[in-house]
């Protein structure tokens, strides 16, 4: 059911625990000191581990445990001197015993952006979905400031915006891009919201994909009445969704099926004749696709999407047309480092799904040297062995090289299809991390190919996230540069 949580927040002499120091429960450790919350932290690593990052919380907050036994010692002190809040880090599971204890002895359990949303005085505009968050939240963001607007973005990207509540006005307005780790222990949500689309992605902490649409679903299944949901056309679960929202609806779509718009009115925004539209009382365009800084028809959708809640927030369409045009590719995303002696290095460090690689084996045209592989988050590789079985019927893909702790899986699922067509042969190799794919991908790649870093997985086997994955690879590719010169 719908409803605004308004308000609700710790109260000066309340206990709260913290769980995980995280840079969101860092910023809300902070701005829950300034208000006199007695706080007590929780975290897996120790105090030698974490000092840099400990010593940026002011007001200074004491800490429960750091280090081993530290979900043990949480547990313990639900009991005494027990709390009226707990807040729990965004990836954490929120079904492990403890926290089922916490309920029990009455502490609410929140989170530093549920919270956020609680107390936001701004209208807010919310961007979830497996994959184009950023890049959407981030268009919306720049599309606002096109207008002359004030605006704040944050939740799963750059800083957190709990400590900066004092600074927002009633009249600004707040873009979020929202993890589903985030939406699970949400009350209130955004009062403009979108799900870009829903594919199998972090199931290794959410259980099942049931638990995971659930998560995501709260997006706008929290809206009220005079919300406003944006949903894809094109994604079956997002189409489902908006058959049960309680707010407004309307769709998206980037497929160019004409009959998209009998089927999902209203649709708001759609592709068709290689054009970006708006439908609003008659067609109005955004700009030819031709004309996009960005790659893929996934992004496409993410421009669309974009444009709809930007002129649902009152941006004017030709603050959109700018904003569009104007637009500077997120990094990590599809990221054209270099080209050097013909070939190009791309950089899609973002791909942590299946989902995301294949919109990036679908974004080229050119031969492609693909790097693959990772954390294993327990997701299937079946589809992209059918699109790779694809790619290469039309010379797309001349070889994969895997590494990591999935390479095993991803080899089987392009085994399985290749074989499955007969005569294609798949050059697959390799390597035991990313500085030998990569030297593996460069003795492969000819002028005129692309060699991008799709991997298809999350990077916790070897790195401490993707964007570190994808720093590296720059570094890689700038060492090939110095050494061409």
């Amino acid at each position: 059911m719908a409803q605004r949580c308004a308000g609700a927040q710790p109260q000066p002499g309340e206990r709260a625990a913290l769980l995980g120091l995280g840079v969101s429960n860092r910023s809300l450790a902070s701005y829950l000191a300034r208000r006199h919350v007695r706080i007590l932290a929780y975290d897996q690593k120790s105090l030698a581990e974490m000092r840099e990052n400990w010593d940026e919380i002011s007001p200074p907050v004491e800490y429960g445990c750091l280090g081993d036994g530290y979900l043990q010692r949480f547990g313990e002190d639900i009991v005494e001197p027990g709390f009226d809040w707990v807040f729990v880090t965004p990836g954490m599971r929120k079904d492990i015993p403890q926290l089922h204890r916490a309920r029990e002895m009455g502490c609410r359990v929140s989170s530093e952006l549920a919270l956020f949303m609680n107390l936001c005085p701004a209208r807010m505009i919310g961007v979830t979905g497996s994959s184009g968050k950023t890049t959407t939240a981030s268009l919306v963001a720049d599309m606002l400031q096109q207008d002359h607007k004030t605006v704040h973005l944050g939740g799963n990207i750059g800083r957190p915006l709990t400590d900066r509540l004092p600074e927002i006005a009633p009249d600004d307005l707040v873009v979020l891009e929202i993890s589903s780790f985030q939406l699970e222990l949400a009350d209130s949500v955004p009062q403009l919201g979108v799900i870009l689309n829903i594919t199998p992605d972090h199931l290794d902490v959410h259980g099942s994909m049931e638990a995971y649409v659930q998560a995501k679903s709260r997006m706008i299944m929290r809206q009220a009445p005079g919300d406003f949901a944006l949903l894809n056309a094109d994604c079956a679960l997002t189409r489902e969704l908006g058959e049960r929202a309680p707010a407004e609806v309307g769709y998206f779509s980037a497929s160019g099926e004409t009959n998209v718009a009998d089927l999902y009115t209203p649709l708001l925004g759609e592709y068709r004749d290689e054009s970006l539209w708006l439908r609003e009382r008659g067609f109005h365009l955004i700009c030819r696709r031709s004309d996009l800084p960005l790659r893929g028809m996934h992004n496409v959708g993410n421009v669309l999407a974009a444009s709809v809640l930007a002129r649902r927030a009152g941006v004017s369409l030709e603050a959109v047309r700018r904003g569009c045009l104007a637009f500077a590719p997120v990094p990590h995303r599809l990221e054209e480092v270099d080209e050097i002696a013909g070939v190009l290095f791309v950089n899609d460090s973002i791909a942590t799904s299946p989902e995301r690689a294949r919109a990036a084996l679908r974004s080229y045209r050119r031969p492609m040297i693909v790097l693959m592989g990772g954390y294993d988050k327990g997701l299937d590789f079946a589809a992209i062995g059918q699109d790779v079985s694809a790619a290469l019927q039309d010379g797309r893909i001349r070889s994969v090289v895997l590494m990591g702790d999935t390479a095993d899986a991803i080899e089987a699922a392009l085994r399985r299809c290749a074989s499955a067509e007969g005569e294609q042969r798949l050059d697959v190799v390799r390597a035991g991390d990313l500085d030998g794919a990569f030297a593996l991908a460069r003795e492969r790649a000819r002028p005129g190919d692309v060699v991008i870093m799709s991997p298809a997985c999350a990077s916790f086997d070897a790195f401490a996230n993707y964007r570190d994955r994808g720093t590296h690879f720059r570094h890689l590719v700038e060492e090939v540069r110095v050494s061409e010169r």
